[in-house]
């Protein structure tokens, strides 16, 4: 991209676009590679340079740098008037209705880069300092050098600051990642201190001596409690200080099993000793039963005997009742003898008829489900063959509706289409009626400004409403001949005032002139030294000099006058002020009349497309239906469709009725075989019911029933069998019964010679009680037996005798017991008073146990401290070849090299340094053959550094580039400063390789007179050159060789 022209209008230096037009063409219309302008300082150049940077990208480099923008927003707001607009890109003495606008035309396309300055208003000024660069055009930035440009980046003062600019500016993602890894890499090497720190204590409190005889005497007691201190060993492996409070509870808990066990023994004792006491009782009840012996036996006998005589009476009823019920069952045997015959005649014939009748009653119900089966055959038939009348019918009733779905198709489609040609039209108009309204409302609310008044009036309707420009210009004259007069008025005020202070003064000196003439009697004034006739003329002189009093009339005359014109010249102003809102208003009521126009236009519209629109559906609707009602096939290929619909119907049709006739004979044939089975299976039911009616045949049956047996089944070995059985039970009945009436005589014999006859209630009163007695005597002896045993868990002695013995035995042996328990107590007292001993030793071992994971942890924050620095290294080195591929190192050293600005340090480096500890800094050193570096803003004269920045400078202006195109354009301004002759030299012929080598457009400024014809000499126009000069503040023209 080359630059053909630049056009500036009414920005800074330059007014009209006549004197601020820059044609770069040469004569066969191509862009010259190489543009020198020429102007003294204060002609224009920083303006023009300026013009294009804001053109190409919103912003202008030298105010918004972070080394000036301050100090320029300062001295803005301390110039800045509230009562009129600060301009600091618009030329002071354009006229207003002149707009300030740059316009950058190039080689990339016809349309050139244009940029409008928009109006400020009063107070404001007409460029922010934001620094912001418009969108995609921050490549541009890159191919301007100025002075300030030099001074802000090599000059910087602090290197950090530099680093932090670098990074802010050109948003670098490894930069993020490098704070990161710093601060994981800072609160890393702090937990590897502290865990460090805490290790050398660790290791401190390991190296004291511990103690350990008290856990000799304390594992000797537990070893002397036995099985019960088992658990309260202690050793190394299960010692710590955790478990100490659990060595205290179990030690706690042991003592309290012990008591509780004591407790128990001194129970088991007391026990003991009631136990005694009951032995006594026992012993006792023994005695007690032994005596009662015989009494016992004599009364147990007698009530036995007199027990089973009652049970003899009851057994010789019960044994009558059973003879008589044997005799009725003997009778009923041979009814049954009797009956057996005639019924096994009729059970054959029975069998025989059943028989057949099973036979007929398969047979129909073979024929039923046969029948059945033919019944669903016909009904299915006639179902389908209904069913293809019926399809029949549909077929022949679509094919004459769907003729009227094709007239519907055809008038619904050409309905359709005109509806959506009207919906278009109406769209189309909705839509210019929403530009219109929107429009509209815009300049309502542009023109409904609150406010206004003769300063910014016009300011604020240009270009809403037609203003003569003669109205216009009248009013801009009066508010500057108002705002003149205001100042006339203060400055006349002013002026009035130090007369009248003068005025007491001036009549103090006249005074003191007066005295000295009377004195002296001088002809001379001795306040001017004029001389008159004699001293009586002079003092009548000095009594008429009316100067002050005159001036003072003439200074209120002149505010007076001044003030009428002012009042005229207001008034005059709000005259405007008021013709101009009256065409305001006008303007305002016209177009919200013709808003209300375009809004009720957009109702009339929007009603009509909606009635459109659902006529559209509507008639979309009926579309649709038809065509689905015409399967989406056109007329000719229905038809042949119903055609082969209706064929293949009616050949369907004839087949079942072909089966339909086949099927009904078969169940006519069915009905009659049915019909015949029915009739012999009812004739065979009465010839079994005859049989079963026959009362021998009942009676067998009736007694079948009543035993249990099956009719036919062993009746006779039955009857043959419980014949015998009864004879049997009868005979033995009759035994029983002699037997019970031969034993009940004896009884009573017995109890009549025993005189206990008819008194066995008096012997069942006697027997119960001494029963009751003894029971009670042998309660006690059980009782005393079952808590010996609960006790002892061994069966009580047969002699009760011995048993106090063995219970103070067994007292011993329990106190015995008790006083080990006491020594065991004792022994867990020990253990709690030796247990706090073992501290030291616990804290040792947890100080062992802790430093083991430390350890670890010490090895793992190592490791990751080295992976750290590694990542660090590497973040490190990609910032670094970052910034070295930012600022081209290779070629700013060629470019460098070829100027030779310095004998020995000849390479330019950009060094990035980071530490922990500080900010990263990035340093511009440059290098000498012995690589030796130093700061050149510390070693190099300012020349040097000019070089120094030109160097780096065109490296990143040869690299810029613009939508993916490389820029092919450099502005240079005015670099020469402090250079001596072969450094010019050098850097003319470096900037004229660069412009032929790699078809750059060089666009250079100076105010060197000499420069500028060495260039002339150095780059001719036959090298597609061409030389400019500013002739006068803002005004430029071209070579006269060139024209």
């Amino acid at each position: 991209m080359k630059i053909k022209n630049v056009k500036i209008q009414a920005f800074r230096a330059y007014n009209s676009i006549e004197n601020g037009t820059f044609d770069f063409l040469l004569n066969d219309g191509e862009p010259a590679k190489f543009v020198a302008l020429y102007a003294p300082n204060g002609f224009g150049k920083s303006s023009f340079y300026d013009a294009v940077e804001w053109a190409l990208t919103k912003s202008i480099g030298r105010y918004v740098r972070a080394s000036t923008k301050t100090n320029n927003v300062a001295a803005a707001d301390n110039s800045k008037d509230p009562e009129s607009p600060q301009y600091i890109l618009r030329n002071h003495d354009a006229p207003l209705e002149l707009k300030t606008s740059v316009s950058v035309l190039t080689t990339i396309s016809k349309k050139p880069f244009t940029r409008n300055l928009s109006p400020a208003v009063d107070g404001a000024r007409d460029f922010s300092f934001t620094g912001k660069v418009a969108k995609g055009r921050a490549a541009f930035r890159d191919i301007f050098l100025s002075q300030e440009g030099v001074d802000a980046f090599i000059r910087e003062s602090k290197p950090a600051d530099r680093y932090e600019r670098f990074m802010d500016t050109f948003s670098v993602d490894a930069e993020d990642t490098r704070k990161k890894l710093y601060a994981l890499r800072a609160e890393n090497t702090q937990m590897l201190d502290e865990i460090r720190n805490e290790i050398s204590k660790l290791e401190e409190l390991i190296a004291k001596p511990v103690n350990l005889t008290a856990f000799e005497q304390y594992n000797l007691a537990v070893n002397s409690l036995g099985d019960e201190g088992q658990y309260l060993k202690v050793s190394e492996s299960n010692l710590n200080q955790a478990s100490e409070g659990n060595l205290k509870f179990m030690i706690a808990e042991v003592i309290r099993r012990f008591e509780r066990l004591a407790e128990f023994k001194n129970s088991e004792i007391e026990l003991l000793k009631n136990l005694i006491l009951d032995s006594e009782i026992a012993y006792d009840s023994e005695r007690s039963l032994a005596d009662s012996v015989e009494t016992y036996s004599h009364l147990s006998m007698a009530v036995a005997k007199s027990r089973r005589c009652k049970e003899l009476s009851t057994q010789i009823e019960n044994q009558q009742a059973v003879l008589t019920d044997l005799n009725s069952q003997v009778s009923e045997l041979k009814q049954l003898a009797q009956s057996l015959p005639p019924f096994d005649v009729a059970t054959k014939s029975i069998a025989i008829l059943e028989q057949s009748l099973s036979e007929e009653l398969l047979s129909l119900k073979n024929e039923e489900s046969t029948h059945k089966v033919i019944s669903i055959a016909l009904e299915k038939l006639s179902k389908s063959i209904t069913d293809a009348d019926t399809l029949l019918h549909q077929w022949r009733s679509y094919q004459d509706a769907a003729k009227n779905s094709f007239l519907i198709i055809q008038t619904e489609s050409e309905l359709i289409q005109q509806i959506n040609l009207k919906i278009q039209d109406l769209e189309s108009r909705l839509s210019a009626l929403n530009i219109s309204e929107l429009a509209l409302s815009e300049r309502i609310n542009k023109l409904s400004i609150s406010g206004l008044d003769r300063h910014n009036v016009i300011s604020n309707i240009t270009g809403l409403i037609p203003i003569s420009e003669d109205v216009s210009i009248r009013l801009s004259s009066a508010n500057r001949r108002i705002v003149q007069l205001e100042a006339q008025l203060s400055e006349n005020a002013l002026a009035l005032k130090a007369v009248n202070d003068q005025s007491g003064l001036f009549g103090q000196l006249v005074n003191l002139g007066q005295t000295l003439i009377l004195e002296h009697k001088g002809a001379n004034c001795p306040l001017c030294n004029h001389p008159y006739d004699d001293h009586e003329k002079l003092l009548a002189a000095i009594a008429k000099n009316d100067a002050i009093p005159s001036l003072q009339s003439y200074l209120q005359q002149q505010a007076q006058s001044i003030s009428s014109e002012r009042e005229t010249t207001v008034n005059e102003a709000d005259e405007l002020l008021r013709r101009i809102l009256q065409f305001v208003d006008e303007a305002l009521a016209s177009v919200r009349l013709t808003l209300a126009q375009v809004t009720k236009n957009k109702l009339i519209t929007n009603s009509e497309l909606n009635t459109l629109r659902s006529q559209q559906i509507t008639a979309t609707g009926k579309l649709n239906a038809a065509r689905e009602y015409t399967l989406q096939m056109d007329e000719p290929a229905l038809v042949n469709h119903i055609n082969s619909q209706i064929a293949i119907i009616e050949e369907n049709k004839k087949s079942y009725v072909s089966l339909r006739e086949i099927e009904e004979r078969g169940f006519r044939r069915c009905l009659s075989l049915i019909e015949q089975s029915q009739k012999n299976i009812q004739e065979l039911r009465s010839s079994v019911d005859a049989h079963k009616g026959q009362p021998a045949y009942l009676f067998v049956a009736q007694y079948a029933s009543k035993i249990g047996l099956p009719l036919g089944a062993g009746l006779h070995e039955h009857c043959k069998t419980k014949q015998e059985e009864l004879i049997q039970k009868l005979s033995d009945a009759e035994t029983l019964l002699n037997q019970a009436l031969t034993e009940t005589s004896t009884l009573q014999s017995w109890m009549i010679q025993s005189k206990i006859w008819l008194k066995d209630s008096d012997v069942e009163q006697a027997y119960t009680e001494l029963h009751d007695s003894r029971a009670t005597w042998l309660g006690l002896q059980s009782n005393f037996g079952k808590r010996f045993s609960e006790i002892f868990n061994i069966p009580a002695p047969s002699a009760l005798n011995i048993t106090n013995g063995l219970l103070n035995g067994k007292i011993s042996e329990c106190l015995a017991e008790c006083a080990t328990l006491r020594k065991k107590i004792d022994t867990c007292s020990t253990l709690q008073e030796l247990l706090p001993v073992l501290l030291p030793y616990i804290e040792h071992l947890t100080h062992k146990r802790n430093l083991s994971p430390l350890m670890l942890l010490k090895t793992q924050h190592e490791a990751l401290q080295e992976r750290l620095e590694n990542e660090i290294s590497e973040v490190v080195s990609y910032l670094e070849s970052k910034i070295s591929g930012f600022f081209y190192n290779d070629l700013i050293n060629e470019i460098y090299k070829k100027i030779d600005p310095h004998p020995n340090f000849n390479t330019v480096e950009f060094v990035p340094t980071f530490s922990q500890d500080e900010r990263p800094s990035l340093h511009i050193v440059v290098v000498d053959e012995k690589n030796k570096r130093v700061p050149p803003t510390l070693y190099f004269s300012a020349a040097q550094l000019n070089i120094l920045s030109l160097s780096i400078f065109l490296a990143k202006a040869i690299h810029a580039t613009y939508e993916g195109a490389p820029v092919d354009v450099i502005f240079i301004d005015d670099p020469m400063h402090s250079m001596d002759s072969i450094n010019i030299l050098s850097t003319i012929d470096l900037l004229r390789n660069i412009s032929r080598q790699l078809n750059k457009q060089i666009i250079i400024s100076t105010h060197d007179e000499n420069f500028y014809k060495l260039l002339q000499k150095k780059i001719p126009l036959d090298n597609g050159s061409k030389f400019l000069r500013l002739e006068s503040y803002g005004v430029v023209r071209v070579e006269p060789a060139q024209l």
